[in-house]
């Protein structure tokens, strides 16, 4: 029987229904073959409750992390990264993809950290059980233990295997984008029009159609990110020239220059770039990627020739899905994201 039952913490410890448990971490754990929900999405495996504040005890605040299976997760992330009607030899790609991202991070995330990935686009869509569908799982289970690695034989390691929804035709190195050590399967390539597959009611923006954002609302948001993110912007005086300063082998602009009314001038990287352009800004009025070419004219920015979707690094979701309605296979597909990389089974 589904029973809502509920958690709650104060500087007491927690309380299930009318039963205190003291305080500290709390673990929940299903009956077999049972599940555990949370606002009524169930998840597999366990739920860990771990307070948060400033002080332990003092708030009522606290994390609900998910414990499970790598293979049960990807379960609950592929059908929210990918669309129900693309093939299945592109969710297998896509589950390699995901699953070695997954280790990846958690082997490298700080060890004072309680959690291991984010449930959204900071990490990966997860959805839980409710996310799932029979490609998914099937996706998940027949790709068990399968990751993507690089490095001499006999020494391959796997990486931080980078996807996003659609390259727009070219993709940039992790390098550009996010400031990382250079390696060969995450430098940019060209890939034509290839994912330019999208219609009905799916839209891969491969193309999109210009931006325009004023120049005091654009300085705006700059001087908002760089309060929080990037000191030097903080103290930007308006906004007289935004242009592209670095394109990479792909075509593709990774490094912006902004000028100020003052003549100061700031220099940003792709995604730096991106995020600081969106930054506080609605969502009709953000780019969808930085490839993208400024142009200030009068009182305004205009962002023409818009390509793609996401960061642009690595696997494209719509590559894949392109690839595979040629007919290949899940391995080829992730090799050709991944240029130079192999398949390995990890567990």
């Amino acid at each position: 029987m589904n029973t809502a039952v509920p958690v709650t913490r104060s500087a007491e410890g927690w309380m299930i229904g009318q039963t205190p448990l003291g305080v500290g971490t709390l673990t929940l754990q299903p009956e077999p073959e049972g599940t555990l929900s949370v606002e009524g999405r169930p998840y597999r495996g366990t739920l860990v409750l771990v307070p948060t504040g400033t002080t332990a005890g003092t708030t009522g605040e606290f994390d609900v992390v998910n414990h499970l299976l790598i293979d049960d997760y990807l379960k609950g992330v592929l059908a929210a990264e990918l669309y129900p009607e693309f093939h299945l030899e592109a969710y297998k790609a896509q589950a390699i993809a995901a699953r070695t991202y997954a280790i990846f991070v958690s082997r490298t995330s700080p060890k004072s950290r309680h959690w291991d990935l984010h449930s959204d686009v900071r990490s990966q869509m997860y959805g839980g059980i409710k996310s799932e569908t029979p490609k998914s799982i099937q996706a998940a289970s027949e790709t068990a233990g399968i990751v993507v690695a690089f490095g001499p034989p006999g020494k391959e390691r796997i990486f931080k295997a980078y996807y996003s929804s659609c390259c727009g035709g070219a993709t940039q190195a992790a390098s550009d984008a996010f400031d990382e050590t250079p390696i060969a399967p995450l430098m940019p390539k060209a890939v034509g029009r290839r994912c330019d597959i999208s219609a009905g009611k799916y839209k891969a923006k491969f193309d999109w159609p210009a931006i325009v954002v004023s120049r005091d609302e654009l300085a705006r948001r700059l001087k908002l990110f760089g309060k929080s993110q990037h000191p030097p912007l903080k103290d930007i005086v308006g906004v007289r020239k935004v242009e592209i300063v670095k394109t990479n082998a792909a075509g593709r602009p990774v490094g912006f220059a902004i000028e100020d009314n003052r003549g100061a001038r700031y220099i940003l990287g792709s995604e730096q770039f991106r995020v600081a352009v969106n930054w506080d800004a609605p969502d009709n009025a953000k780019l969808f990627s930085s490839y993208v070419t400024p142009v200030v004219a009068g009182n305004s920015v205009r962002f023409e020739e818009g390509h793609g979707f996401g960061h642009g690094v690595g696997l494209c979701q719509w590559c894949i899905e392109a690839l595979a309605r040629q007919g290949q296979t899940h391995e080829a597909i992730v090799q050709d994201a991944y240029p130079g990389a192999v398949l390995l089974k990890g567990y």
